[in-house]
């Protein structure tokens, strides 16, 4: 006899937790939250345009004659050079696009193996250099006066190796688990090409606002060469808070139009159907939403991190500034900058997670946030685990494409004469790594948005995949047996006992 369980959601188990209605899917709207950061943000926008439009409109503007005299001479000087470079990045470029695809589909067919792989190659390398310098240290005899850095440097080596292994035996089941989802992620991503160009326009837009941000910058400098110092300093830690800020806006936007539209597979795969592939309804509707609507909620999460970033900055300037003999000033500086680092990583980590909550319920940041912490008390190792384990597949497909962009670099190279090999190597190979990265870049995003879409509404899947229901569910070490019988728990079991 079959019956069929639905699992209770997070949110039904615990009555505190009051997160309104999803807004995935045709014809949802999206609430404004956060406003004034939103206004806030355009305001400083548009004050940033303004100022670096007086700059490049002042016939005068305050730039060294002998800057500008260095870097004609420099370009003239090796001309030949710069274009080597620059047509290996964009020959690397290009070719980085399309292998992002190509890659996309790999994770799709092979994410288990691909993870397996680099685990079992990271034991191999740090376990074969451990043996060569036990190797080497026996040759050379206890007399050299290397031997105890090669002997501890085999130690060390044979316990990073011991450690891969054990950990990768324990997370096994986590790594099936992280594979399916990231199989789930690669597959949505590589059936919308025009969301994965998003991820460059967004690229393309924070190199414009960094050329904005300095014109706005010199100019604004330049107005006030009489001011107070007092005042100097204040105002450029402020310009330093909105060059991040600016950043990291455009950085949220993508992030939360990737979170909407894995959201949108998720629940309402129907809607993520239709339309062209470059023109999805679906897609263009959570940039446009990103954009207006919940904007406030992005410019929020992204000024707090712009703040920290901006003071771990300062703080970097001013120990440059503090003498070397002043060491007890610059180790407290050192220390609190590392501290700030800390705060920054987990808080960056954070509202990742934070945006898919404002992608998929449409609630405040701080809301949002909340949410996060109350998901990372329960499952905390879960996310964590899956994270550690989609990281390393992404930054080897990224040296994949840096490799491939060497071979863009020599194409490059032979129809430029008398270039250094180097030049054209190192361009095709660092455009192909730039360009590969950010494709990829998406993936995490679309990682989270899976691991809260499920933690929050388990049933959702089992009922409409239930197969894929089921493997996931395997990957759960955290769920008692029982609990998967009963169909309960974050990942619990098939949907039919």
């Amino acid at each position: 006899m079959s019956r069929r369980h639905s699992s209770p959601s997070r949110r039904q188990k615990m009555p505190g937790n009051d997160l309104p209605a999803k807004i995935i899917g045709e014809g949802k709207s999206a609430p404004f939250q956060n406003i004034v950061f939103s206004i806030l943000w355009i305001a400083h926008f548009i004050a940033a345009f303004v100022f670096a439009m007086k700059w490049a409109a002042n016939p005068e503007h305050p730039v060294p004659s002998w800057m500008v005299s260095h870097a004609e001479q420099t370009a003239e000087e090796n001309q030949q050079e710069f274009e080597a470079a620059a047509l290996a990045a964009l020959y690397a470029a290009l070719g980085g696009l399309v292998f992002v695809f190509f890659y996309l589909r790999l994770m799709q067919s092979f994410a288990y193996f691909m993870i397996l792989s680099i685990f079992l190659a990271a034991v191999g390398v740090t376990a074969g250099g451990s043996a060569y310098c036990f190797k080497y240290a026996a040759e050379i005899g206890s007399s050299a006066s290397d031997y105890s850095m090669t002997v501890f440097s085999g130690v060390c080596l044979a316990i990073f190796a011991l450690i891969a292994l054990v950990y990768m035996l324990l997370m096994c089941k986590r790594m099936e688990l992280t594979a399916n989802i990231l199989s789930a992620v690669s597959g949505v991503l590589a059936g919308l090409p025009g969301v994965v160009g998003l991820a460059y326009l967004v690229i393309a837009g924070s190199l414009a606002w960094v050329v904005l941000w300095m014109m706005a910058v010199t100019e604004i400098n330049y107005d006030i060469d009489s001011a107070d110092v007092g005042i100097k300093i204040l105002l450029n830690f402020w310009l330093i808070v909105v060059f991040f800020w600016g950043a990291a806006v455009l950085d949220g936007i993508l992030q939360v139009t990737v979170s909407t539209v894995v959201a949108t597979w998720y629940f309402e795969q129907s809607y993520l159907d239709k339309g062209m592939v470059c023109c999805k309804p679906a897609a263009w509707n959570a940039l446009g939403r990103a954009c207006t609507k919940q904007l406030g909620q992005i410019s929020f999460g992204a000024l707090v991190l712009s703040f920290l970033r901006a003071l771990i900055t300062s703080i970097e300037i001013v120990k440059k500034q503090v003498s070397d003999t002043n060491f007890v000033a610059k180790m407290i500086l050192c220390c609190v900058q590392c501290l700030l680092k800390c705060i920054e990583s987990c808080l960056n980590w954070v509202t990742g997670y934070a945006y898919v909550y404002v992608a998929i319920y449409g609630v405040s940041f701080v809301k949002a946030g909340s949410e996060v912490l109350e998901l990372l008390g329960e499952k905390g190792l879960d996310m964590v685990a899956s994270t550690s384990f989609v990281e390393p597949v992404l930054w080897a497909g990224a040296l994949l494409g840096g490799g491939c962009g060497v071979f863009w670099g020599e194409l490059a190279r032979q129809s430029l004469a008398d270039v250094p090999h180097w030049i054209p190597y190192t361009a095709g190979f660092l455009g192909g790594f730039l360009s590969v990265a950010v494709g990829l870049s998406l993936v995490t995003s679309g990682q989270k948005t899976l691991l809260v879409a499920y933690a929050e509404e388990p049933g959702v899947l089992r009922e409409k995949k239930p197969e894929l229901a089921e493997k996931w569910g395997e990957g759960n070490k955290l769920v008692k047996d029982e609990e998967k019988a009963k169909g309960g728990g974050w990942f619990g079991g098939s949907s039919n006992a």
